[in-house]
């Protein structure tokens, strides 16, 4: 009697150690599933960010390039024909000293 409860007892142990290990590897199978996705969801939202700044960027050079153009087009106006190179070059070393201010 004692050894065939033993044999039970020892039937169920790894019985119960089989199905411990099978829960262990589908949990561990389900978290590394759900972090690949994490981190695919981390990486998309990452790479629009970087869009977003890429794509105002581009904004911001075309607005200063078109208010350059701008003042281009108004100081050589007001300059007049004869003048027009030298307002230019004035024009364009105030434009530097005024960025490294």
């Amino acid at each position: 009697l004692a050894y065939n409860e033993l044999a039970l007892r020892k039937r169920r142990l790894a019985a119960a150690i089989v199905i411990q290990n099978f829960g262990r590897y589908v949990l561990a199978r389900n978290v590394a599933k759900l972090a690949r996705a994490h981190i695919r969801r981390q990486q998309r939202l990452i790479q629009q960010s970087l869009l977003r700044l890429a794509d105002n960027l581009v904004l911001r050079v075309f607005t200063a390039w078109y208010q350059h153009i701008r003042v281009m087009r108004h100081v050589q106006f007001l300059a007049g024909k004869s003048h027009k190179h030298t307002v230019r070059l004035l024009f364009h070393r105030w434009k530097q000293n005024a960025i490294i201010v």
